[in-house]
């Protein structure tokens, strides 16, 4: 386990198919995909998913929710 460096929440690494490496938080959601999702999940595989968090019935799945949606610094990070 590692810690977010600005908001200390516990963290995640996991390498993306183009051999990236992204932060991304502890716990799994159950998520729903959705080509209209307006969320995105990350996979253990480091695969972004279009989905929504909130929905009826059966979730697609559990997966991760990326730290940069949720760090309140994460804007501090960001590369260009």
């Amino acid at each position: 386990m590692a810690t977010c460096s600005s908001c200390g929440a516990g963290i995640i690494w996991l390498r993306t198919p183009a051999g990236k490496w992204m932060p991304a938080n502890e716990g799994l959601v159950p998520y729903k995909q959705s080509d209209k999702g307006t969320r995105f999940v990350v996979d253990d595989r480091g695969n972004m998913i279009r989905c929504e968090l909130e929905f009826e019935g059966f979730p697609t799945g559990m997966a991760r929710i990326p730290h940069w949606a949720t760090c309140p610094n994460a804007a501090k990070h960001k590369r260009r």
